[in-house]
């Protein structure tokens, strides 16, 4: 990484990340073409609060199923079968040595959802 004026090439790890911090610091510290005034006259909206609500069960299990429907990957470019095989993987159970499954894998989702949606009394 070359320093501001680009004439010395940095090389210790505190110069590297100093200067980092220089680039990062000047382009977004910079100021702002909008007056508050220009902003204060912007339409207000209120808040939709269930954007903030977890995900359902429901929408949990869709959006598993979409996942591992054979679609091609999203625009994280990670084919959806290197997410399933990384959620199916051995969980080191943080520290648990009988945690041996990994309970995010969809399969252990759908499993779940399934019994929850039973009747009670029902066995399946």
């Amino acid at each position: 990484m070359l320093n501001s004026d680009g004439t010395t090439l940095l090389t210790e790890k505190s110069q590297i990340l100093k200067r980092w911090a220089e680039h990062f610091g000047n382009a977004l510290n910079c100021s702002s073409a909008i007056s508050n005034a220009a902003i204060d006259r912007l339409p207000q909206v209120d808040k939709n609060n269930e954007l903030d609500l977890p995900p359902s069960l429901s929408e949990t299990i869709r959006a598993l199923q979409q996942l591992f429907s054979g679609k091609a990957p999203a625009s994280d470019v990670i084919p959806p079968e290197n997410t399933e095989a990384e959620m199916a993987r051995k969980d080191p159970g943080y520290g648990s040595p009988e945690a041996d499954w990994n309970p995010q894998n969809p399969h252990h989702a759908e499993v779940s959802a399934t019994a929850m949606e039973r009747p009670p009394g029902e066995n399946g």
